[in-house]
């Protein structure tokens, strides 16, 4: 290609690049956020008023200038802004301001976008994300990965297939302490999954369109107590999954035998895990256990989750909850314990976590009278829901059932429960007028090594981790 020719070429891109810049600094379409409580709309026009404003100045300080509108709040105004000035008049200060601002104003927007998300309301998040998207410059999978999720979730239909619900038991983070041939092996074995055995798990049911949703939005219970199931509409080619954890209370024999220690936030407020070191060090992980893996998977692929959900954690309270000794009601810091554990808690429903009932001390129910059985609920209302806070939700121990007519049921539905699941090889779901009862499939040592079990939604071959015992 000759010198003229290339020079036409440049120019022509020149010119589209400006023409685009251009577009971006002249864009007053606003975003209606308005269904968002606390969110107030946003005023495009004003902001273009701000900037033409100040590009009227003598520029003589444009970081101070672009400083004004990140301090009224207007991050996309100081984008906009720096972007409008000339070459000449950029600098290399000036446009990493740019892209500082850039990243407080993106993420402001994915805040926002996440809260409409969870309102299912996808369209104003399109929106929103749309010209934080057209101002980027670097490539930012995730950003675009959620706007086109967004974008594509804006068309439902109704679903009346089946409603998978898969559960765990926490995970295996250090296998050489789960399998190093004690007495516990085989129950590790049989009924636990390894860390890359989740990663994998996960990414077969992306891969095979399940996506996540909420157990709520299965049932409706109107203001006579009585149960309605709703009609389920979800993203178009999507199949619906229900996910839970049961026991992620981080019990002292699982602390021992390969799985982390407890929750910890870290600096950036997101929830990791810790574990205690022999050394007497303490280290953190946000890749050892099922609620960080499973959030850094979503923000990679936001389309594995509708309306923000991630799964249910089925909690007991005999060793109290999420690591937290909130069983031991007579220490001298039991305030404090029991605050660090809200904290946890309060958390995990803010990234779309439920709580279930999971009884208090994990027995048998059809072992237990009818008065342990009394007991056993009060406590964990006693002990644990002020931590967890309100469910209607009881995942029974063992996934052990017991009949409606039984007196230990109806003490539980007097209490307020309402979704009840157990486990069995097959999915169920069934509707009565005061309950409904899910059964779900087991994903754990047994599951895999089975030719049945969960073959028809797993390559179980490309799952098994090659550390696990030789049978």
């Amino acid at each position: 290609m000759n010198k003229k020719v290339v020079a036409v070429v440049i120019s022509a891109i020149a010119f589209f690049m400006a023409c685009t810049a251009f577009a971006l600094r002249k864009e007053i379409k606003p975003y209606i956020t308005a269904s968002l409580p606390g969110v107030s709309q946003i005023d495009i026009q004003g902001k273009a008023n701000n900037i033409n404003s100040l590009n009227a100045q003598t520029i003589q300080d444009p970081e101070k200038n672009a400083e004004k509108l990140r301090l009224s709040g207007d991050f996309k105004g100081a984008v906009l802004y720096l972007d409008s000035l000339g070459a000449k008049v950029q600098t290399e200060s000036s446009r990493k301001l740019r892209d500082q601002y850039f990243e407080d104003y993106k993420n402001e927007a994915v805040s926002k976008a996440n809260q409409m998300i969870k309102a299912y309301d996808y369209k104003d998040a399109a929106e929103l994300l749309a010209p934080v998207v057209g101002l980027q410059k670097g490539d930012d999978k995730n950003l675009e990965n959620l706007f086109l999720t967004c974008t594509n979730f804006g068309i439902l239909e109704t679903y009346n297939g089946t409603v998978e619900h898969l559960f765990f038991h926490p995970l295996i983070a250090y296998p050489e302490l789960a399998f190093d041939g004690d007495g516990m092996q085989k129950g590790f074995d049989n009924f636990f999954v390894t860390v890359p055995e989740f990663k994998e798990i996960i990414k077969q049911l992306y891969a095979r369109n399940y996506i996540l949703i909420d157990i709520r939005l299965l049932y409706h219970i109107d203001e006579n107590g009585t149960v309605i199931k709703p009609e389920l509409r979800i993203p178009k080619g999507k199949k619906p999954l229900v996910l839970s954890v049961d026991d992620l209370n981080f019990y002292h024999y699982m602390r021992g035998n390969g799985m982390v220690h407890g929750f910890a936030m870290n600096e950036s407020g997101k929830i990791v895990t810790y574990t205690d070191m022999k050394d007497g060090t303490r280290t953190y992980s946000d890749d050892k256990e099922i609620v960080p893996i499973l959030e850094k998977f979503i923000e990679e692929h936001p389309d594995f989750s509708y309306g923000g959900a991630r799964g249910i954690i089925a909690s007991t309270g005999y060793e109290g909850t999420l690591g937290f000794r909130t069983d031991e009601t007579n220490a001298s810091n039991y305030n404090e314990i029991c605050a660090q554990a809200k904290q946890i808690a309060d958390k995990l429903k803010e990234m779309g976590w439920i709580f279930a009932c999971h009884s208090y001390g994990h027995n048998s129910p059809s072992k237990r009278t009818e008065e342990q059985m009394q007991r056993d609920c009060d406590q964990w209302i006693e002990e644990t829901r002020p931590i967890l806070g309100e469910t209607d939700i009881y995942i029974f121990p063992f996934g052990e059932l017991i009949k409606d007519t039984d007196p230990k049921f109806r003490y539980l539905q007097s209490k307020g429960y309402h979704m009840f699941c157990g486990v069995q090889k097959t999915p169920y779901i069934k509707y009565h007028s005061s309950y409904v009862l899910q059964q779900r499939r087991n994903v754990d040592g047994i599951a895999l090594k089975s030719s049945n079990r969960i073959t028809d939604m797993l390559d179980v071959s490309k799952i098994l981790d090659p550390r696990r015992p030789k049978d």
